[in-house]
């Protein structure tokens, strides 16, 4: 006798709902084990720590929202929400004299988002000091890069999926070294339509030798949400953090938009970072804003460090 299921459809929904959660609970677990093992209390490379881009900056956290190209560097993930062609460049007045910059670009295609991008820490005039006496000894610099290629595709309506292939090379005082390096990610679109989930594994690979030293990568684990509220209006954002060289970390911030006349919108946004928290007073808060007229965009943001000094970011994203 032919039977008939009479479970409401919510029934299968809510099953669904629980597999995915379970799904992404387990992939965590082992995400974070992957970290923890690697862990020795120190790293190299730590210009890949640096936060790219004015508008994650600003906002404290990124990791749940990465909804436009800046996602290159902290969820690779986000490059498949992309509706048209991205490019962006930043240039940040970092510690001490210091320049970083990045740049990235991404389109989509029916094969899923490509996307490349470029970061550098560069530093002109250093002082060198005699081993035998201390004494001034003329100058040196120093420049770390880091090129990327990334990909990223949508899984069926409400899943993200994304990676980074990164090539890093580091230079001072005559000395280089090199490593390979690659990010994954994923960003979920939760049945709570306002809210999205992110996680994220940065910056494993080789480890970068100078003559006969070398330290693993700054090897990163990063949970993220984010949540949107009056109207898409109000966008808040929650990071979880372990680095393998340092304690847990969290951020979190908010971004407001408003029309201000015809096609040009302002945003306000304001976060906090504890890894910007240190014995040198920095506080861990930033402060940004942002302008966008039709496909321009400009962000600027602040983040002090205490007694190191203030930090500045200035961006412009352009969509084709």
């Amino acid at each position: 006798m032919k039977t008939t299921d009479h479970r409401p459809q919510t029934t299968d929904k809510k099953i669904k709902t629980k597999v995915q959660y379970l799904v992404m609970a387990m992939g965590l677990c082992f995400l974070a084990n992957v970290v923890w093992a690697g862990a020795d209390g120190t790293s190299g490379a730590q210009f890949l720590k640096i936060g790219a881009g004015a508008r994650p900056v600003g906002m404290g956290a990124y990791t749940g929202i990465a909804d436009d190209v800046n996602a290159a560097a902290w969820n690779p993930a986000g490059l498949s929400k992309l509706e048209s062609a991205q490019f962006t460049a930043m240039h940040a007045q970092w510690l001490r004299g210091t320049d970083y910059e990045f740049v990235a670009a991404a389109t989509p295609s029916s094969w899923g988002t490509f996307g490349i991008s470029f970061i550098s820490l560069s530093v002109d005039d250093m002082e060198r000091r005699s081993t035998d006496t201390d004494a001034p000894d003329g100058v040196f610099e120093s420049n770390d890069t880091a090129y990327a290629l990334s990909y990223s595709r949508a899984i069926g309506d409400t899943w993200h999926a994304g990676a980074n292939l990164r090539f890093i090379r580091q230079k001072i005082y005559g000395n280089s070294a090199s490593a390979i390096a690659g990010d994954i990610g994923a960003l979920w679109q939760t049945p709570h339509k306002p809210l999205d989930l992110g996680l994220a594994i940065r910056h494993f690979g080789t480890e970068p030798k100078f003559v006969d030293e070398s330290d693993p990568l700054p090897l990163t684990m990063a949970l993220g949400a984010g949540y949107t509220l009056l109207s898409d209006s109000l966008l808040l954002g929650l990071d979880v953090r372990k680095p393998n060289d340092n304690d847990m970390q969290i951020g979190f911030g908010a971004e407001y938009t408003q029309t201000l006349y015809s096609d040009l919108s302002g945003s306000l946004r304001a976060g906090y970072n504890s890894a910007g928290t240190d014995p040198t007073d920095g506080n861990g808060i930033s402060i940004g804003m942002g302008l966008a007229w039709r496909e321009w965009g400009f962000d600027m943001a602040w983040a002090p460090y205490g007694v190191l000094g203030n930090t500045f970011r200035y961006s412009f994203l352009v969509k084709f």
